[in-house]
């Protein structure tokens, strides 16, 4: 595996189990947007709009420096929404859901909120191989 750089823009490949790709866009790293279809091609071509987009979400960053999932193209983040996500956090101690965003700074990137509001969210979590890989097939099957 080759080692290689993060990329803000890049496209890169993911090998399924299936013997198809699937493809995602490096935004702010951590942060992947993952495409919603899947293919027999090794290369994306083309521009990304929203529409495309099944899901954002952070990875473990050694995923792509050490070559596990393949740059293989570069795509205009304008052409698209790539800001982060709103997420949530569920806090054991407290019992409590919190809204998270990077960019709410004067509130600890946190806002209390109910089970319902939370659960309308991605859970903020840092996926790693293997468990982006089955949740993409299990997005991409259906």
């Amino acid at each position: 595996m080759k080692r290689q750089r993060w990329t803000m823009g890049a496209v890169v490949r993911i090998p399924l189990s299936t013997d198809k790709f699937a493809f995602g866009v490096l935004l702010k790293q951590p942060m992947i947007a993952f495409l919603s279809t899947s293919s027999d091609a090794q290369t994306f071509e083309g521009p990304v709009t929203d529409d495309q987009i099944l899901l954002k979400a952070c990875v473990d960053t050694y995923i792509i420096s050490k070559g596990h999932w393949i740059k293989v193209g570069k795509v205009d983040l304008s052409t698209f929404d790539s800001s982060e996500p709103i997420r949530y956090v569920y806090d054991t101690i407290s019992d409590c859901y919190f809204l998270y965003h990077g960019s709410w700074i004067d509130t600890s990137y946190l806002k209390p909120c109910t089970k319902e509001v939370a659960l309308q969210h991605d859970r903020a979590a840092v996926w790693n191989l293997w468990a982006i890989i089955e949740r993409l097939e299990k997005a991409l099957v259906e």
